[in-house]
């Protein structure tokens, strides 16, 4: 992904140097296939991330409910 900032940036800066319109569409269309992949990349990472947070909520309602097996009795009644 770095890389590809890298390059966004080098893009930005050749279009603003650049006065030809085809030169700069060319600039602009590499931007957007550069963007296009970098959303593709993102998207793939935060369906994993939510992938592995709902494995995390799981075994916490896991080891909630084994917590809750090994906690002593609760004696309610005073002894005489």
């Amino acid at each position: 992904m770095l890389t590809a900032e890298d390059r966004l940036g080098s893009l930005r800066a050749a279009y603003h140097a650049e006065d030809d319109q085809a030169a700069q569409r060319a600039i602009v269309a590499e931007a957007l296939e550069i963007n296009t992949k970098l959303q593709a990349a993102v998207q793939a990472k935060l369906e994993r991330l939510a992938a592995f947070k709902g494995e995390l909520e799981a075994k916490a309602v896991r080891y909630t409910a084994h917590l809750a097996g090994l906690q002593p009795p609760n004696h309610t009644t005073v002894p005489d």
